[in-house]
């Protein structure tokens, strides 16, 4: 029996299917359109039903695996073809006939049947080569489900396939490995050949252990399913991962060794020694106790003892200590797995409860059976299980340490040897085998030491022997080495390095620093630790040579970044010195200029005191040029970048810099080819320009060449590390280079100081290359002078590069012919220094304008706010007491939005300036100031021009 959904509309043809359907023995489920698609065999549906729902039926019918039969009833008339061109299976027209309806049924519902058992036997092959793949394998759906999974499974992940089918993937990885492996499952979906179909992935087992596994993933063709093929591969992975970490173990075994042996005595090697075996565990403790007689001392321990630790326990009996007797007696090492469960003395267990102690390695120091000492590690807190690697590793470590101890006292016995054959010349026979032995022993120290040793006769300096490092060190055989002397050797003159033996010779032993030669002409820095040493009759001098070539790179380049960074704070504090000379001056100034411009504007020309004046107005104006020099230098001038092409700031200035510098000197221009481009201030850079130009000049008294080049470069990291201060990125560069006498070292080390000169007196300020160095860092650049006596000097100046080009625009301000051009109109004056303030006051009434003053931000926001003054602009300085500037305006713009503004200062301050440089579109004076330059600075503002107030609205 079969179950048939009917969709019918009203009417008696779908009573009739019903019967025919239930006749031939099969339930007929009658569906409305409006309902979920139903579970059914077969669909019956009228056309019109079809037309509404057949879009839907057909999808799902596309979708299945199985065969879904769908009959559509047709009315008289109705053509079969559409309906079967969109995928309908058959049809039938009425009026019904019952035996036709039955034999359409039979032939649909046998179509299915026979899907059924297609789709059967082709899942029954593909479980059977899913299960014989030989790896683990799922069946993987586009929403991460696991659909099938083979009996392999079980052994890579410890579930079996029931526990993961049905269960999302996501679930067995472990996070370093999610993200890429969905990244990978979605790319995969849209386009397969994008991702990788085999890749390494980190899972997790059914006991939360990380499984290392090799992924073969594909796509079922036509599906949005994966095949995916797992192989474990932990045991390789973590085989891998044991080895890289034995190799970093005995990496670290090895630079302990050398270690050991650059050691200087017995504290300094069980230090390195307790160090060693901390870092080989990675952690836990270690000491190293030394045998004298019965008694172990303790000469090393890492970490340090704990405040308050007995003195007693750092020197005890060996028969309180069971557990490190064994370990000395059987020469073998001795391990204590768990402290708490474990029967110790009453002074071993005083001492592990002392430093927490849990487990713990005996390892005896001992060299051809005889005991020397105890190296202890242990674990704190916790349980540690020294592996066999851990006791290799240390055991080696130990042995290594007993052979340098031992070393250290055969030194020390060879040298108590040779000091008693004098004593014993009477025992001829016997202080002779003995002196044998000991040069035999103390041939092999010397021989075989990983330091670098020479044995050096002081009576000519002839080196007697070297040892097998010294011959790799200076490359030199042992034939050629003999025949050398210090002299060869030492970059010194004979002489000094004559007195340097004197020394040893008298004193015993010295330690010096020298640079040695090698094969091939290379010259090394060394340290050079040297004892004197007698032999019978002979003295001869024993030195320890060590490479600190390196080191001395190093300090030498620290020094030189010490120097940079003490000239720039050198530079800095003066800076700020002159800065407040400065500010202060410029007011003074600005009122003994203001009034003799007033005085002299009243004078007639034939008065007999107008050229007193007119040179006190002169005096006062080469003031200001010397304050603003001051300022540049300290770098608290007011810039007014602009955006320039270099190459045209330099051809602008061709013709100055000729006739400036005279007709024996010949100027070359060399500039890029792309031109540069700087946002800098055209005058301040000018100035800075000439300068360097005018010294150039004075250094070629007798002619010569000034050549200015300019160019795009990139300081990198590697010139920003070896110049202080210097941020790596793209610069423009003008170079000023000439022919002329060239600095010294002492005098280049001063040049950019303020008020230092080489010329004569009355000659120079002192100030040009001061005023230099701080246009060029108010600027963001970088200047750096070369020079060497007779070979001319180089200036390099690295401004930062502006990505745009620009024009720069010409100064086209007409001042007004009237001398009162104001015209009544109101003004409001912030100033604090009275002085000053009655000076502009007095200008700009002269002007002809109506002039109220204030001495502060409070005073100004009384008369406008409280005594109703409604000035059309405020001109006020910009550091003042309680408020600034800028705080003033902003407070008046709030009654008087319309208000234009100019402020003056002596020098910058961050409410209008930042790092000197001035906001875009802001109206400044710079004090002191001419009458000339305030009535053109006003005609800018208030007519609106560039540079005015509304640029700043």
């Amino acid at each position: 029996m079969a179950r048939v959904a009917v969709v019918f509309g009203p009417g008696g043809d779908r009573r009739l299917v019903t019967e025919y359907l239930q006749d031939l023995g099969h339930e007929a489920l009658p569906w409305v359109p409006s309902a979920p698609l139903p579970e059914a065999d077969l669909f019956v549906l009228e056309a019109a039903s079809a037309r509404r729902v057949g879009e839907g039926l057909l999808d799902r019918k596309r979708s299945g695996s199985l065969f879904l039969p769908v009959l559509v009833i047709l009315g008289e008339g109705e053509v079969a073809d559409p309906w079967l061109e969109r995928g309908f299976d058959a049809t039938l027209r009425t009026p019904l006939r019952k035996a036709e309806l039955k034999a359409q049924v039979e032939v649909l519902l046998r179509l299915r049947r026979q899907s059924e058992l297609l789709l059967q036997q082709g899942e029954e092959r593909y479980r059977a080569i899913f299960e014989s793949t030989g790896t683990a394998t799922l069946l993987v759906a586009e929403d991460h489900t696991i659909v099938m999974a083979n009996r392999e499974c079980l052994r890579v992940t410890g579930y079996a396939p029931e526990e993961l089918v049905g269960t999302s993937w996501i679930a067995y990885v472990f996070p370093e490995s999610l993200p890429m492996m969905l990244r990978y499952h979605e790319l995969r979906r849209k386009d397969p050949a994008s991702v990788p179909n085999q890749y390494e992935a980190v899972l997790m087992d059914k006991a939360g252990r990380k499984r290392y596994a090799y992924l073969s993933v594909g796509m079922i063709p036509g599906t949005s399913e994966s095949i995916v093929s797992l192989v474990d591969i932990t045991e390789k992975v973590e085989a891998q991962e044991a080895v890289r970490r034995h190799n970093e173990r005995l990496t670290l075994l090895l630079q302990i060794s050398t270690r050991l042996a650059e050691a200087q005595g017995i504290p300094d090697l069980c230090s390195v020694v307790v160090e060693g075996a901390r870092q080989l565990l990675g952690d836990g403790s270690a000491a190293a106790y030394l045998l004298e007689g019965e008694t172990l001392h303790l000469v090393a321990t890492s970490p340090a003892l704990p405040e308050g630790f007995p003195v007693h326990l750092a020197d005890a009996p060996l028969r309180d200590h069971p557990h490190i007797a064994r370990a000395l007696g059987t020469r073998s090492p001795v391990v204590l797995d768990d402290t708490l469960t474990t029967s110790l003395s009453p002074a071993e267990e005083e001492v592990v409860r002392l430093r927490g102690l849990r487990s713990l390695l005996y390892l005896p120091l001992s060299y051809q059976g005889k005991a020397l000492g105890i190296l202890i590690v242990g674990s704190v807190g916790a349980v540690r299980l020294f592996s066999s690697e851990d006791q290799a590793l240390l055991g080696f470590l130990a042995n290594q340490a007993s052979l340098e101890l031992e070393g250290v006292r055969l030194f020390d016995e060879n040298r108590r040897h040779l000091e008693d054959l004098r004593r014993l010349v009477a025992e001829e026979a016997r202080t002779r085998k003995a002196l044998e032995e000991s040069e035999v022993l103390f041939r092999e120290l010397f021989h075989k030491h990983s330091a670098v040793k020479l044995l050096i006769d002081p009576r000519d300096g002839r080196i007697v022997d070297a040892n097998e490092a010294a011959l790799r060190f200076y490359r030199w055989s042992r034939e050629e080495m003999v025949t050398k002397t210090l002299y060869d050797i030492n970059t010194l003159p004979p002489p000094q390095v004559q007195a340097a033996i004197e020394e040893v010779v008298q004193e015993g032993n010295r330690y010096f620093e020298f640079r040695h030669r090698t094969a091939g002409g290379s010259v090394r820095d060394v340290a050079a630790y040297s004892t004197r040493i007698r032999v019978g009759d002979r003295v001869f001098l024993h030195s320890i040579i060590h490479d600190i070539t390196e080191r001395k790179r190093a300090e030498a380049e620290r020094e030189r970044l010490q120097d940079q960074l003490l000239q720039a704070q050198k530079l800095e504090s003066v800076g700020r010195l002159a800065a407040g000379v400065a500010h202060d001056f410029n007011n003074m100034l600005g009122i003994i200029l203001g009034y003799g411009e007033m005085l002299l504007d009243t004078l007639h020309p034939d008065d007999p005191i107008r050229s007193d004046v007119e040179q006190m107005v002169e005096a006062g104006r080469r003031s200001a040029e010397l304050t603003r020099q001051l300022l540049a230098f300290s770098r608290k001038q007011t810039l007014q970048p602009e955006l320039l092409s270099l190459n045209r700031l330099v051809r602008n200035l061709e013709r100055m810099l000729r006739r400036m510098i005279g007709e024996d000197i010949l100027l070359e221009l060399v500039l890029a080819e792309e031109d540069p481009k700087v946002l800098v201030d055209p005058s301040q850079m000018e100035q800075a320009i000439l300068n360097l130009a005018v010294n150039a000049r004075d250094a070629m008294p007798h002619g010569g060449t000034l050549l200015i080049e300019t160019a795009e470069t990139y300081l990198d990291e590697e010139y920003a590390r070896t110049h202080q201060g210097v941020i790596p990125g793209r610069y423009a560069l003008i170079a000023i280079t000439d022919t002329g006498v060239g600095m010294s070292k002492e005098v280049l080390a001063q040049i950019f100081d303020p008020f230092f000169t080489t010329k004569e007196k009355g000659k120079g300020t002192g100030l040009g290359l001061a005023t230099v160095y701080g246009i060029v860092k108010q600027s963001g650049g970088y200047i750096w002078a070369y020079s060497e006596p007779g070979r001319g000097s180089t200036f390099k100046i690295y401004l930062p590069s502006a990505d745009n080009g620009g024009e720069v625009r010409p100064d086209d301000t007409v001042l007004p012919r009237e001398k009162r051009w104001g015209k009544g109109q109101p003004v409001l004056v912030v100033e604090d220094e009275e002085g000053v303030r009655n000076l502009v006051r007095a200008l700009l009434e002269r002007m002809g304008f109506q002039v109220s003053v204030a001495a502060n931000g409070g005073e100004a926001i009384l008369l406008v706010e409280e005594k109703g003054f409604r000035p059309v602009l405020v001109l006020t300085d910009v550091v003042m007491p309680a408020m600034s500037g800028r705080q003033v305006v902003e407070r008046l713009r709030k009654s008087l939005p319309d208000l234009k503004v100019l402020y003056m200062s002596g020098y910058t301050d961050n409410a209008i300036v930042h790092h000197g440089v001035l906001d875009p579109g802001t109206p400044f004076l710079q004090k002191p100031f001419s009458a000339e330059e305030l009535a053109r600075k006003l005609r800018e503002v208030l007519s609106g021009e560039p540079g005015g107030a509304e640029r700043n609205r």
